[in-house]
C-alpha cells in the first residue's frame, strides 16, 4: 500500500511542477511580449520626434510567421498610448499578420 501512496505522491507533484512550469512560461512570454511592444514603441516615438513630417502618414503594422506573437502586444501598445493621448499621437490604421499555418486547400478558391 505505501508503494502506491508514494507512486500517486510522486504523480501530483509532477504533475503540480508541470502546471506550474506551464504557468511560468506562459508569464515569461507575457512578459517579453510586453517588453518587445514597449521598445518597438518608443522605437517608433524616436522616428517620429526626429522625422514630424511622418506622424501625419497612416501607420500600418504587419507581420508574418511568429509576428501571431508580437504584432498584437505592438498594436495593443500603439492604440492604447493614441488612446490616452500618451506622447506623439500614432496615426495608425491597420493590423495584419496572417497565419502561415494554413494548407492552401483550406481556401479553395485561392487555388492555382
Amino acid at each position: 500500500m505505501a508503494g502506491t501512496r508514494d507512486q500517486i505522491l510522486f504523480l501530483l507533484i509532477n504533475l503540480s511542477g508541470q502546471v506550474l512550469a506551464k504557468v511560468l512560461m506562459k508569464v515569461i512570454f507575457l512578459l517579453m511580449e510586453l517588453v518587445l511592444a514597449m521598445t518597438c514603441t518608443l522605437f517608433f516615438a524616436g522616428i517620429f520626434k526626429e522625422h514630424p513630417q511622418l506622424v501625419k502618414n497612416d501607420f500600418y503594422i504587419t507581420g508574418e510567421s511568429n509576428a501571431g506573437h508580437y504584432i498584437p502586444a505592438l498594436a495593443s501598445r500603439v492604440h492604447k498610448g493614441d488612446k490616452n493621448k500618451e506622447g506623439i499621437i500614432i496615426n495608425f490604421k491597420v493590423l495584419q499578420y496572417p497565419n502561415v499555418a494554413f494548407d492552401r486547400d483550406s481556401f479553395p478558391n485561392e487555388r492555382s
